[in-house]
């Protein structure tokens, strides 16, 4: 299983869900899995995580080494899931990859749609 989440700098909320599926995934002793993040701007290419999402992080214990970087149009081929942030990041990965041939198999969802509450999808106008 190929995961990667995506938001718009690549430096708070995607790789935090990152390193908590990473997280996650060892602690099943899961195999097979890579998990990555991605943004859709290079505002942070190269950049660690923002230091309030780090130190979110490690009050629960987790930690990253991730790096900032843009989503590739190989992303969409390379990955089984897509997730994105937020609706206006949802819209966008749905744009570039409709635009790609042939066709990604790849699922692109909103991660707040597997928790159910409305107000999870807005994290963007709440930092």
């Amino acid at each position: 299983m190929k995961v990667l989440f995506v938001c718009i700098g690549n430096t708070c909320r995607s790789p935090m869900a990152e390193a908590i599926l990473k997280h996650l995934i060892q602690k099943q002793d899961l195999q097979d899995w890579h998990v990555d993040s991605a943004g859709l701007r290079d505002w942070n290419v190269g950049v660690e995580p923002q230091a309030r999402g780090q130190q979110l992080l490690k009050q629960h214990g987790l930690k990253t080494k991730h790096l900032g970087r843009m989503i590739t149009s190989q992303d969409f081929y390379d990955f089984d899931y897509v997730f994105a942030m937020d609706d206006s990041n949802l819209m966008e990965l749905q744009h570039m990859s409709a635009g790609l041939s042939p066709s990604p198999n790849c699922k692109i969802e909103l991660l707040g749609s597997y928790i159910g509450r409305k107000e999870d999808e807005m994290l963007q106008t709440n930092p």
